[in-house]
């Protein structure tokens, strides 16, 4: 398994989601196509603004053939 570990992890310094990666949709379209939509947060634009930023993302997941892997995000 994937040692406990988050799927989508909170970013490096500066990144859009430094602060934060989290409250995740998973969504199946049309075509059957799974998307991972989820929130983060930067902590210098939050700051500077003085009240919380949010972002928004969605990635294509990929779910593999064995139950013991994770699942791969990737761009869509």
């Amino acid at each position: 398994m994937n040692g406990g570990q988050p799927i989508v992890p909170v970013g490096s310094p500066g990144a859009w989601n430094d602060r934060e990666s989290g409250h995740p949709f998973y969504f199946t379209d049309e075509s059957g196509q799974g998307w991972l939509f989820y929130q983060g947060n930067n902590a210098a634009e939050s700051a500077a603004a003085g009240r919380d930023t949010w972002y928004l993302s969605a990635l294509r997941v990929d779910w593999p053939d064995s139950a013991d892997d994770r699942p791969t995000l990737l761009d869509p």
